[in-house]
C-alpha cells in the first residue's frame, strides 16, 4: 500500500487503497454498528476478557467501567466530547505547510530533525543528510512519543523524552527531488537507516529568565 502524499506514491501511483481485500474497512464497520466508546468497550470486553472480568470483578461493576468510558459535558455550552476550544479547518489539498492550532494557543518547536544532540554541529539542509551526521542528530518523522518523569517534585518539569522516528522521507534524505529515478547508492541508504529509531533526550521546563515555562532540551 501506497499514497500520493507519500514520497514512494510516484513509484507506485495506482497502489493507494489501503484495503485491497476486498472486504470493509474497519471504518466502514465502525460506521454500519454505529459504536459509541461505551459500546466499543463493552463489545471489545465481550470479545476478550469479558467472561474473565464478569466473574473476577462482577457484571455491575464491568459495566460501570464502561460507563465511565462515557464523555462528559466540560461546562454550559459545550457537548458531549468536546474540551472547549473552537476546533481547527481539516488540512487538505492544497495542504498547508504548517501546524495550526486553535485560538489562544500556540507551537512552539522543541526539538526537529537533524538537529544534533551532543556538541557537533547541527545538520545543514542545504545539504544531503548523511549517516555520520544523522547519527548524532534527532531523527525523522517522529511517530510515539512518550514522556518519562524524572524522580522527586520536579519530575513535571524535567525528564526523558522517548520518541520513535518511524520512517523518512528519502528526497529530503538524499537532498534531491528525483529519488525515484535516481541511481541508488549505499551512502543513500546508510543514511536513511540511521534516520530510523529511537530518540532519547532530556527535556527540562525554564523557571527564570526570559524562558520561563519553556521546554527545552
Amino acid at each position: 500500500m501506497s499514497s500520493t502524499l507519500h514520497p514512494d506514491g510516484k513509484l507506485n501511483p495506482q497502489d493507494t487503497v489501503a484495503n485491497a481485500s476486498g472486504n470493509d474497512s474497519i471504518l466502514d464497520l465502525i460506521e454500519q454498528r454505529q459504536i459509541n466508546r461505551r459500546g466499543f468497550l463493552k463489545t471489545s470486553l465481550g470479545a476478550t476478557a469479558g467472561v474473565t472480568a464478569a466473574a473476577v470483578l462482577g457484571s455491575n461493576l464491568v459495566d460501570g467501567m464502561t460507563n465511565v468510558a462515557e464523555a462528559k459535558p466540560f461546562g454550559k455550552g459545550v457537548s458531549y466530547g468536546e474540551i472547549g476550544f473552537t476546533s481547527v479547518p481539516p488540512n487538505v489539498v492544497p495542504m498547508t505547510d504548517a501546524i495550526t492550532v486553535p485560538d489562544g494557543y500556540k507551537a512552539e518547536v522543541l526539538v526537529s530533525w537533524g538537529d544534533s544532540l551532543n556538541k557537533e554541529p547541527h545538520w545543514d539542509p542545504a545539504g544531503a543528510m548523511t549517516k555520520e551526521i544523522q547519527e548524532h542528530c534527532y531523527g525523522a518523522h517522529t511517530d510515539g512519543m512518550h514522556y518519562f518523569p524524572f524522580p522527586g517534585f520536579m519530575g513535571n518539569r524535567r525528564g526523558l523524552l522517548v520518541t520513535n522516528s518511524e520512517y523518512c522521507d528519502p528526497g529530503l534524505v538524499c537532498n534531491t527531488t528525483t529519488y525515484a529515478t535516481d541511481t541508488i547508492t549505499q551512502d543513500m541508504v546508510d543514511a536513511q537507516l540511521a534516520a530510523h529509531g529511537v530518540n532519547v533526550v532530556t527535556i527540562g521546563q525554564q523557571f527564570r529568565g526570559k524562558n520561563k515555562g519553556k521546554w527545552e532540551i
